[in-house]
């Protein structure tokens, strides 16, 4: 019955309109329902998409803070389940920089390895693959800083990854899209590239690629 009510609640339109002072009736019905809900979910029985969308849910509408952290708790130790489309979650604080909530996935990502049985297997290559396919969204992200771009390339170990060539490809577009990163910083993000798992159409890219380090380049290329 709670399953049923949230999703029939979270198909509804919920907007993130801060109402202030001024709070409307509607706003604080879905408000108080999203609180009831996380409050109400059984500890088991739920997809990690379907608790995503509560958690976005929970974020638009300033659920207290302790709600929030039950609820990415319980998505952390499912976080293999997850979806990339439910995880491109949206900034939705007004002080953040990024478009993408960068540092909620860096607390999911840590809570699964922090979990238990989080830290190997194929539970761990699905997490690290969903990570990959974070990254090469939320490098186009002009105003997505470096030091959070090497926490997300750093924040799953290179053993959970069986191929380079999705950390190589997002910093490319992190290149691209950061023209200024300054030579010693491309250096540092080249490091993090594991040659010997990259693919022959890979490792030739990025062999020719202007946008690399000599260096580095020439490393790709042997």
């Amino acid at each position: 019955f709670i399953s049923d009510y949230a999703s029939k609640l979270l198909a509804g339109e919920v907007t993130n309109d801060d109402p202030g002072d001024g709070a409307t009736a509607s706003w604080i019905k879905k408000k108080t329902a999203i609180e009831n809900i996380l409050r109400s979910l059984p500890r088991k029985g739920h997809s990690c998409d379907f608790l995503l969308r509560v958690l976005r849910a929970a974020n638009m509408l300033r659920v207290s803070a302790g709600g929030v952290a039950e609820i990415e708790g319980r998505i952390s130790q499912r976080l293999d389940g997850a979806s990339l489309e439910e995880l491109m979650i949206p900034c939705f604080r007004h002080t953040g920089n990024t478009l993408l909530d960068v540092g909620l996935v860096l607390r999911l990502v840590r809570g699964f390895l922090n979990s238990e049985g989080g830290g190997a297997g194929g539970r761990l290559a699905a997490v690290a693959k969903l990570v990959d396919g974070y990254l090469a969204e939320a490098a186009l992200d002009c105003k997505l800083e470096l030091p959070e771009f090497m926490e997300l390339l750093t924040v799953v170990p290179s053993r959970a990854r069986q191929s380079d060539d999705g950390l190589y490809r997002a910093i490319d577009t992190y290149l691209k899209t950061h023209p200024s990163v300054a030579k010693q910083d491309k250096r540092n993000l080249c490091s993090l590239i594991d040659d010997t798992k990259l693919s022959l159409e890979a490792a030739l890219h990025a062999s020719q690629n202007e946008r690399l380090p000599v260096r580095a380049a020439i490393k790709f290329l042997l």
